[in-house]
C-alpha cells in the first residue's frame, strides 16, 4: 500500500543525486504522499464505508493531513507515540490489532488439515477420531488450560480437550457448553489465512468510529 518495493531504488537515486535539488524534491514527494495515506489509513481506514451504507457521518472523523504531518508528525520526538494517537483508541481496537499480530505468526505456521466430522455432537467421554488434532490445534490457538499436556494418543474426547473447547467457544461467541457441534466444529476449521483477513476488516470497521462513540 506504500510503494515497499520502490524504496530501495529511490535511496539509490537520491545517494546518486548527491543532493540534487531534483532528486531531493522527487524523494521527499513520494514520501509525503506515502506518509498521508498511511496516516489516512490509520485514522479512516482503507476502505470507504459509504458504499455499505455505514450509517455514521465520517466528516468529523478526517484530519487536515498536511497540516498534521507538518505540525505534529514532522516535529515530533516520539513518532510511534504520535501515531497511535491516530488510531482508535478503544480498548477492543487494540485488542484486535494484538490478535492480528497473533494470527499473521499462527497463519504462516499452519500446515492442519480440517477436523474430521462425526456427524453427530460428540460430548465429553465419548470416542472421537480427531482427538489429537484437535488438541494441537486448540494449543496452537492458545485454549488449551495453562499446564495441560496433550495426549499423543488420545482417541476420547475429554479431560483438558474439554476446557479448551469451552474456552474455544466463548471467545468465538458460541455457547460455552464444551460440546464438539457442527456450528463449533465449523469455527474451529476455519483457515487462520481467513482469521487474518476476518480481523483487517474488523480493524476497519473500528476507524471508522468517531472518536467520541459510546463505548
Amino acid at each position: 500500500d506504500y510503494q515497499a518495493s520502490l524504496w530501495p531504488a529511490r535511496l539509490i537515486a537520491l545517494k546518486a543525486g548527491s543532493g540534487s535539488a531534483d532528486a531531493v524534491a522527487q524523494f521527499d514527494a513520494a514520501l509525503t504522499v506515502c506518509a498521508l495515506r498511511y496516516l489516512s489509513n490509520l485514522r479512516i481506514g482503507r476502505v470507504d464505508p459509504k458504499p455499505s451504507e455505514f450509517g455514521i457521518d465520517l466528516d468529523s472523523h478526517h484530519y487536515d493531513l498536511p497540516q498534521f504531518l507538518v505540525q505534529k508528525v514532522l516535529t515530533a520526538s516520539n513518532l510511534p507515540g504520535i501515531l497511535s494517537k491516530v488510531e482508535p483508541q478503544y480498548l477492543g481496537y487494540q485488542r484486535t490489532e494484538a490478535a492480528l499480530h497473533t494470527y499473521l505468526t499462527l497463519a504462516a505456521q499452519d500446515h492442519s488439515n480440517a477436523l474430521p466430522d462425526p456427524q453427530q455432537t460428540v460430548i465429553d467421554g465419548t470416542a472421537y477420531a480427531g482427538a489429537v488434532p484437535l488438541g494441537e490445534r486448540l494449543r496452537m490457538l492458545g485454549d488449551f488450560p495453562q499446564g495441560a499436556a496433550v495426549d499423543p494418543n488420545a482417541t476420547t474426547y475429554g479431560g483438558p480437550l474439554v476446557e479448551a473447547v469451552k474456552h474455544f467457544q466463548l471467545r468465538h461467541g458460541l455457547k460455552s457448553e464444551g460440546k464438539l457441534d457442527k456450528s463449533t466444529l465449523h469455527e474451529l476449521n476455519v483457515p487462520l489465512s481467513t482469521r487474518v483477513i476476518q480481523l483487517e476488516d474488523s480493524l476497519e470497521r473500528w476507524r471508522w468510529l468517531p472518536a467520541d462513540y459510546p463505548q
